[in-house]
């Protein structure tokens, strides 16, 4: 009796277990974006996980994870992600003079149409600016992080964003869209043509309006 039991126990466990777990690695499953570097002027250089850095000269793909992009102070250039089978384009990140990016995650959804999460990016910008445009023709939503080094950017939608950080301060500027800004234990919420200002050791401030005087 104590060995059927046994058996009966482990035969429920499993039952419950494996679908269980099948559910869980489809609802969570995610796969790496096609991510593009393209020069717009001068030389961009990128340094990718396993190699040394190179300059960039023309459009160059199959970007990995982790890679590192430096534009000096007379180049531009713009990183390009789509959607895993490369037929949808999320967005935009155009790096102007003097910035560095680094690549830390971009993933979107394996089983779309099980997945409820959003197309998820996630870069460092320790120094430079950037201008950031989101498609918001698409039917999952998109999520892109900014981590500065002293602060955190959140952009959740659709939309153009400016960014610009020096080692005085971090600015963000919302043309359209909606985003937030963390830094020293406080976040504030930016809404279509809103600016935020997060100055070093300071808590970020909203102003009110996104241009600049």
């Amino acid at each position: 009796w104590t060995v059927l039991a046994s058996a009966f126990i482990s035969f429920c466990i499993l039952l419950i277990a494996i679908p269980t777990g099948v559910w869980q690695f489809i609802n969570t499953s995610d796969v790496i974006q096609e991510v593009s570097v393209t020069p717009i002027s001068g030389t961009v250089f990128l340094t990718r996980p396993s190699s040394s850095l190179q300059g960039v000269v023309e459009t160059i793909g199959d970007i990995e994870e982790t890679s590192l992009i430096d534009s000096d102070a007379n180049s531009q250039g713009t990183i390009a992600f789509y959607s895993p089978d490369k037929k949808t384009q999320l967005g935009t990140m155009q790096l102007y003079g003097n910035t560095r990016v680094t690549l830390a995650e971009m993933r979107s959804p394996r089983f779309e149409v099980w997945n409820p999460h959003p197309h998820q990016m996630i870069v460092d910008l320790p120094r430079g600016r950037a201008r950031v445009n989101l498609n918001g023709g698409i039917p999952r939503a998109i999520l892109f992080v900014i981590r500065t080094g002293t602060s955190t950017i959140q952009l959740n939608r659709g939309g153009s964003y400016s960014i610009e950080v020096t080692e005085q301060s971090v600015e963000v500027i919302v043309r359209d869209g909606s985003a937030s800004i963390s830094a020293n234990g406080s976040t504030v919420a930016l809404d279509s043509g809103q600016r935020a200002l997060a100055r070093t050791g300071l808590p970020p401030q909203r102003t009110t309006t996104g241009e600049r005087n």
